[in-house]
Parts: structure tokens; sequence; C-alpha cells
């Protein structure tokens, strides 16, 4: 994120101010092209 903002600071953008608010907690699925087959 930091990455994100530090490049958009250097396109032009503006400040940056956190904000508050609920965290959220996001579980995404790897795609099964992705997946890696483990062995015993």
């Amino acid at each position: 994120v930091q990455g994100v903002i530090a490049r958009l600071q250097a396109l032009g953008g503006g400040s940056v101010r956190e904000l508050h608010g609920e965290p959220e907690d996001m579980v995404f699925a790897l795609p099964k092209e992705l997946r890696v087959i483990l062995l015993p």
C-alpha cells in the first residue's frame, strides 16, 4: 500500500490521511491454475 501511495504522490497526488473505520478480514481463493499439488 505504501508503494502505491508513493507512486500516486510522485504523479502529483496530494497529501494522504488515514481514515479510521471497521477492520476487514477478507480471504481470496487462489485460482486453480496457480495451485501447487503437495505430495505426502
